[in-house]
């Protein structure tokens, strides 16, 4: 009674029936996040005036990051440190309130590319803060390259509105990393990376292994590059997160958003998704979008650049989030990891082949 209480205060509207429900037909990762301590339901609803709406309902745990730690870390009290130490790499840091913040705060212009967002309410006994939204089906298959550019063609607004503006990445709450933070997270990056030795082996090769080492060991240094380009990015940008339907392109979940380069969604969107297109389609989204970046932007950008600025974003997906779900998924089902090695090894030997013939572009 008191959950309709409070969704009738966002709404305005007295409710004559509410039934909620688990979501179902997506990845088993949403419904288990955080040990099960928030989730993600289906509320359809019904009110005194005759109308009825469906909903989405989103639970946020204020322990998410504490959870996350323990989730990630296991029994291994050496890695729990090195997460305590350097817990950016899970970057959860104000996921709790960051939601709810970015879509009052975000420019109205860009608005129309995320879902309807109709408030939030704490619910102190259980310690979480609960989002509503309006809800939408989730994409049932593959994507092909056209929606994929549909997909970068929403972002792109976000990149380009936000590019060198760090006061507005702290009014949004975003997360925000630092050739620092990256010098700190250098072991707890090497001892995830190591925890799936064998499956490393079979995926990457000796060879790659030993490159994706010697990658974090100067990643700080790497990032330290790019500060001038940094930008508002959606963070978690898989097809689990937005929505395609016919040319309509609609973005949800902006708990991981982040203050890093444009790359970061254009390589994470094709680590999720390259399955279903083409070495070439890849090649024409890649070039599509440059052009599109590099015609929008304030700074020069060159091939070489951005050929450079993508293999960082590929090689720091695997060091650190594929990490992160790697480990996890030794405590829960999670549905798509094996496509994600797949995906990235495949992106690797891409640039590899293209380096050799003078650029991927």
């Amino acid at each position: 009674m008191r959950e309709e209480k409070q969704i009738e205060r966002i709404l305005k509207k007295r409710i004559r029936r509410m039934e909620k429900k688990e979501l179902e037909g997506i990845s088993s990762i949403n419904n288990l996040v955080a040990l099960k301590r928030c989730g993600i339901y289906h509320v359809d609803v019904e009110f005194d005036d005759g109308s009825s709406a469906e909903l989405l309902l989103k639970i946020k745990s204020n322990n998410v990051l504490k959870n996350g730690i323990n989730l990630v870390s296991g029994k291994d009290f050496r890695l729990m440190k090195e997460l305590v130490l350097h817990k950016k790499v899970l970057g959860y840091d104000k996921s709790y309130l960051r939601e709810d913040v970015l879509y009052r705060e975000i420019d109205s212009s860009l608005k129309n590319a995320m879902i309807d967002y109709y408030g939030c309410y704490d619910d102190r006994r259980s310690g979480t803060k609960n989002l509503l939204f309006k809800y939408y089906a989730w994409n049932e298959q593959g994507l092909d390259a056209k929606a994929l550019r549909a997909v970068l063609d929403r972002i792109l607004p976000f990149h380009m509105f936000y590019m060198g503006r760090d006061e507005d990445a702290g009014k949004l709450q975003l997360n925000k990393y630092n050739s620092r933070d990256y010098f700190k997270a250098r072991p707890c990056l090497h001892m995830m990376f190591d925890l799936r030795e064998e499956e490393n082996n079979r995926t990457y090769g000796s060879d790659r292994i030993r490159a994706l080492h010697e990658f974090i060991d100067r990643i700080h240094e790497e990032e330290a590059r790019y500060d001038a380009f940094k930008t508002f990015t959606h963070n978690d940008f898989s097809s689990r997160n937005f929505f395609v339907r016919g040319e309509e392109v609609l973005f949800y979940d902006f708990e991981l958003a982040c203050y890093q380069i444009p790359e970061h969604d254009v390589a994470e969107l094709l680590v999720y998704e390259c399955g279903a297109i083409t070495d070439e389609e890849i090649r024409e989204l890649l070039h599509w979008y440059y052009c599109r970046l590099r015609d929008g932007s304030p700074y020069d950008l060159t091939e070489q650049e951005y050929h450079e600025r993508l293999l960082f974003c590929i090689r720091e997906f695997i060091v650190n989030r594929l990490s992160l779900l790697r480990i996890v998924s030794e405590s829960i089902q999670i549905d798509f990891i094996e496509q994600l090695l797949i995906n990235t090894s495949r992106l690797l030997d891409l640039f590899q082949k293209k380096e050799s013939e003078g650029g991927l572009l």
